[in-house]
C-alpha cells in the first residue's frame, strides 16, 4: 500500500481519478504527532486489497517533501 499526502482535497480527488479500482471517501488518521490528527482521505481499493491510501494533511505533507516521512 502506499501513502500520499495532498495540501487540498480537491488534488486529492484529481489524484485519485487518476487511479485505476474503487475510491472510498473516509477519515484516516495521518502521521501527525499531535493528537485528533483525523483527517478527509480517499482508500483506492483494487480487488481486495487497498492500493493508494490518500490523506489531506499540510503538515504531513510538508514533511513528506522534506524526506521526513
Amino acid at each position: 500500500m502506499k501513502i500520499q499526502y495532498f495540501n487540498t482535497k480537491s488534488e486529492m480527488t484529481a489524484f485519485a481519478g487518476t487511479r485505476p479500482g474503487e475510491t472510498f471517501r473516509t477519515r484516516l488518521t495521518c502521521s501527525c504527532r499531535t493528537g485528533f490528527n483525523y483527517r478527509d482521505g480517499i482508500l483506492v481499493v483494487i480487488g481486495e486489497q487497498v492500493t493508494w491510501k490518500l490523506i489531506r494533511c499540510k503538515a504531513c505533507r510538508k514533511e513528506a517533501d522534506n524526506g521526513t516521512v
